[in-house]
């Protein structure tokens, strides 16, 4: 099955993972370098539809008038708590621990040598996932880096009755290596046990010096479908884990996110051509207009996508001795059996040309 090859997916790259601060760090580029304005420690406490426009208030107490207020602020979102009251996340029963670690701390027979990763030679899949009986373990090469100084990104899932982040690094070590005691990878290398105890000692030497070498707990969220991702009067519109609150278990959280963004230019843009809203001053068809359409088209993806993952977190609960034999039975067929084309939906997205087909449908 080619998942995320280049072969099948042409001008991708590939299946490499990013980490969120450098996706952050290259949107900021882009923003300050075109002028955006952008206010650090500012939390909003109150979102209001009002005739003119929206009224957002801080914590600070300030109010600022605004034509459009766009909700990218995450998974417990006030925007999406202000304008669609009642719409919440929940905590799904499983939690996730992570970080980073070079590439030299996994005693592996292949590591990627070079990025795009040479799919059609390569003996193995880059991205390394394991399922046991309590849980996952996965790493795969994060950020693009090449050679000695790359690194993998790895991950633990498992179920927890808490959402609870404050864990000691001790407790956290204490339950990685009860979990995942004589795991092997797929090549059946016994690499995790390393991986976890690098990953401790680098957590406890880096202190709060290098944030990127720490250990992470991230309780996983789910939140029901939302009929709309807009406002009716589209002054108030939501984008990304704000809109559609997504597991990781698709590893589509910032890919969605990004999409979100480009589509409701785009539509936005359209409008403001199309009603001419520069010129007259009213913006109003125009907001209307495109917070619908960004709707109409972003929730069927979102909606499926976010079904996806859902049905993959459920792979790393606990599980029966016959539950784990079964889930292997039938992941092992769908491994072996599923053609190439099972991941066109998310790897051969083409976004652009997809925002085309839908203008092209409209007046």
């Amino acid at each position: 099955m080619s998942s995320g090859s280049p072969d099948r997916y042409p001008g991708t790259g590939g299946e490499v993972m990013h980490s969120r601060a450098a996706i952050y760090g290259e949107i900021l580029k882009v923003l300050e370098g075109q002028g955006a304005r952008i206010h650090y420690g500012r939390t909003v406490t109150g979102v209001v539809t009002k005739e003119w426009g929206v009224e957002v208030t801080f914590e600070d107490g300030e109010v600022v008038m605004a034509d459009l207020v766009i909700g990218s602020d995450g998974i417990k979102s006030t925007v999406r708590r202000a304008a669609f009251p009642g719409v919440e996340a929940r905590f799904e029963g499983l939690v996730g621990v992570g970080s980073t670690i070079p590439y030299s701390a996994v005693p592996s027979s292949e590591h990627p040598k070079e990025i795009p990763y040479d799919y059609k030679n390569a003996k193995y899949s880059p991205t390394v996932m394991t399922f046991g009986s309590n849980g996952f373990f996965g790493y795969s090469p994060v950020n693009s880096k090449t050679g000695d100084e790359g690194r993998y990104q790895w991950w633990s899932t498992a179920e927890s009755d808490s959402e609870n982040r404050d864990i000691s690094i001790e407790e956290i070590e204490r339950q990685l290596l009860e979990r995942h005691k004589d795991w092997v990878n797929p090549q059946g290398e016994k690499v995790i046990d390393g991986i976890i105890r690098f990953a401790i000692q680098q957590h406890k030497d880096s202190a709060d010096t290098d944030r990127s070498k720490r250990i992470l707990v991230l309780p996983n969220y789910y939140m029901q479908t939302m009929e709309q991702y807009h406002s009716d009067d589209g002054r108030i519109l939501l984008m990304g884990d704000s809109a559609h609150v997504m597991p990781p278990h698709s590893g589509q959280g910032v890919s969605l996110a990004s999409e979100d963004g480009y589509v409701y230019a785009r539509l936005l843009a359209h409008e403001l051509q199309r009603t001419n809203a520069a010129e007259s001053n009213d913006y109003k068809a125009a907001l209307s207009t495109a917070g619908k359409y960004y709707t109409e088209m972003r929730k069927p993806r979102s909606d499926k996508i976010m079904a996806i993952a859902a049905r993959s977190g459920n792979m790393k609960r606990d599980l029966s001795w016959w539950e784990e034999k079964s889930r292997d039975f039938f992941f092992g067929l769908f491994l072996r059996f599923a053609p190439d084309s099972i991941h066109d939906g998310t790897f051969g997205y083409k976004v652009d040309e997809e925002v085309d087909k839908f203008l092209k449908a409209r007046p």
